[in-house]
């Protein structure tokens, strides 16, 4: 899985990944565009994971934002990134809280290690 080594590069490669167009169906907007963590930016582990990003509008990512963390947003992340990347990103971010979980803080990697 590739990271990107900071939070512009990140962004700059789910851009590019959706060709600088809003992911939503139908829309396709190029204005008001940014990246969307799928998974909470607050995950350390998988911040920078390029795989953990969709590209929205500023109209499509207020509602995405709205509904988080319900099953609404599920259904909306398996529509826009599919079932089976959504469900990946889902599996590592609860390893990776399992993981953290197991880890004195003074042993704990940087979100490049990971």
């Amino acid at each position: 899985m590739r990271y990107a080594d900071s939070d512009q590069e990140w962004s700059t490669a789910i851009a590019r990944a959706y060709d600088y167009r809003c992911a939503w169906a139908g829309c396709s907007s190029t204005f008001g565009l940014g990246a969307h963590h799928v998974v909470r930016r607050a995950n350390g582990g998988l911040r920078l994971l390029i795989l953990n990003g969709v590209e929205l509008c500023t109209e499509h990512h207020g509602i995405v934002e709205s509904v988080k963390g319900t099953e609404r947003y599920d259904r909306m992340m398996e529509i826009l990134i599919g079932k089976d990347v959504y469900q990946t990103l889902k599996d590592l971010a609860k390893d990776h809280v399992e993981t953290l979980t197991d880890v004195p803080a003074h042993d704990m990697p940087t979100s490049r290690e990971f």
